[in-house]
């Protein structure tokens, strides 16, 4: 059966609260009663004492010499005596003499069995709570003073004994009182803790309920944050992971939109032109120049493959750190370029003091390179200026690469480096692209553990920065010339 973690904490704070209250109330039990038997015990001895000193001083003013002889003449005085004491401790006081015989008592009139009075006169302590084999109709606290005659000797034996071993009225009351506070300590406790359950809860069934709407796909519901607890660090974990689903989901759109259109043109031109010359109704003297467009429109979609392949397979591979010339490698950019680059007109400035070798997967950075290259010259203004500086900064490499042209604004920048984003003004200068040749570059970088940096001024100029681990050649060359 379903439980909810709301009813688990409750039920186990509650248990946890309903023993400890338990425990508690044992001990508490337990201490009163010991108390109560130590203070009875106390005043039982005072009793005792009571009893012997009036015993002492009659017999201080009497000429009788034994203890039997005194309680014989004075038995009027001592019973009147120790029934006022018994009565005001609620005990029974009884005078036995050192054979066991009884002499004088509140309650009872037999005496003591010659073993029990012998056991006693020992210091045995086994019958403190007994009931003297039978002497006592049950089990009692007893207490037991040895009267000592004026030879020093033993002349008999004082008990004070009481069934109530512990003052039961006192500690029924103390216990009812503390079940009665512990109940509602209990209540209240159960309150809080309801409370601040609920208050736990809340955010875990408001992030299920999210979860869910997510898992169909609405990516809008967000979970309030408030506090600084880990509730709020895993509320605030959803919302970020909603915002990248949200992210994700409208790339894949915009992916799906650009994939549509980039597929549907071409295809629909090349089955045009193949039904025309299927069918006759393009004439012969026209279907070599529409066999050219066929050609041209299968191209640009193998190209459109490639390029999705390159995506899925950026960063994926283990990289092949070799020594190779990063300088050559945009030299070998330019010249693939260079239709382009003629065809735009375009100024070529190429600084670098000498060739700069890199330690790094020559193919990826061979991409890199040259999707940077391609994408400088493709959004490089007619006539414009595109311009490559290299060189070595510590034990790094970097390539940088700037082109003139209407620039990207700034609220893009951050975007460039996303799958399938294109800006609305690359859609208009770029008609073959996919918007993944940026994600490659930073895929293939971030394999390297480097990253690519990017500055643009509108209506000016951007540029692109990237930097390789120096070949260790090469360091220990410029480290020579220092």
């Amino acid at each position: 059966m379903f439980k909810s973690i709301f009813t688990r904490y409750l039920s186990a704070v509650a248990a946890i609260i309903f023993v400890s209250f338990i425990l508690l109330g044992v001990i508490l039990s337990a201490v009163l009663t010991n108390n109560s038997m130590e203070t009875r015990d106390a005043l039982m001895q005072r009793t005792a004492h009571s009893v012997a000193t009036n015993i002492k001083t009659l017999s201080a003013v009497t000429e009788k010499g034994g203890l039997e002889d005194l309680v014989s003449e004075y038995r009027t005085e001592l019973k009147e005596n120790i029934s006022g004491v018994a009565k005001m401790t609620t005990s029974d006081i009884l005078i036995f003499g050192c054979d066991g015989k009884f002499l004088l008592g509140t309650r009872y009139t037999s005496g003591l069995s010659a073993d029990v009075a012998a056991d006693i006169l020992d210091g045995g302590s086994k019958y403190t709570i007994s009931d003297l084999d039978g002497m006592l109709s049950k089990k009692s606290l007893n207490y037991f003073y040895i009267i000592v005659g004026n030879h020093g000797t033993a002349d008999g034996i004082i008990l004070v004994t009481t069934p109530n071993i512990t003052d039961a009225g006192f500690v029924s009351k103390v216990i009812k009182l503390f079940v009665a506070i512990s109940l509602w300590v209990f209540l209240a406790m159960l309150i809080g803790v309801y409370i601040v359950s609920e208050r736990i809860t809340a955010p875990i069934k408001k992030a299920s309920h999210a979860a869910a709407q997510y898992a169909m796909g609405d990516f809008t519901e967000r979970i309030p944050v408030t506090g600084q607890d880990e509730i709020t660090t895993l509320s605030q974990a959803i919302n970020n992971m909603a915002d990248s689903l949200s992210k994700t989901e409208e790339n894949r759109n915009t992916f799906i939109a650009n994939v549509s259109h980039d597929l549907r043109t071409p295809m629909t031109t090349i089955a045009g032109f193949a039904d025309g010359i299927l069918d006759g109704t393009i004439p012969p003297e026209k279907q070599q120049q529409c066999l050219e467009v066929i050609s041209s429109e299968t191209h640009r979609l193998s190209r459109l493959v490639s390029s999705l392949l390159e995506m899925s397979r950026a960063g994926k591979g283990n990289i092949n750190p070799v020594r190779f010339n990063l300088t050559e490698k945009a030299r070998q950019a330019l010249i693939g370029l260079e239709s382009k680059i003629e065809s735009k007109h375009l100024e070529i400035e190429f600084n670098c003091e000498e060739d700069v070798f890199v330690m790094a997967d020559t193919d990826s950075i061979h991409q890199v390179v040259y999707n940077l290259t391609e994408n400088a010259v493709k959004f490089c203004n007619e006539r414009g200026k595109l311009t490559i500086n290299m060189g070595k900064e510590g034990k790094k490499a970097f390539f940088e690469i700037t082109n003139t042209g209407d620039g990207i604004p700034k609220e893009e920048l951050p975007l460039l480096f996303e799958r399938f984003y294109k800006s609305d003004r690359s859609r208009g200068l770029d008609k073959t692209g996919m918007g993944l040749g940026l994600y490659i570059v930073k895929t293939n970088l971030a394999s390297h553990g480097e990253t690519i940096t990017v500055t643009s001024e509108q209506g000016g100029h951007t540029t692109f920065r990237f930097a390789l681990p120096l070949a260790p050649q090469t360091i220990a060359t410029a480290g020579l010339r220092r």
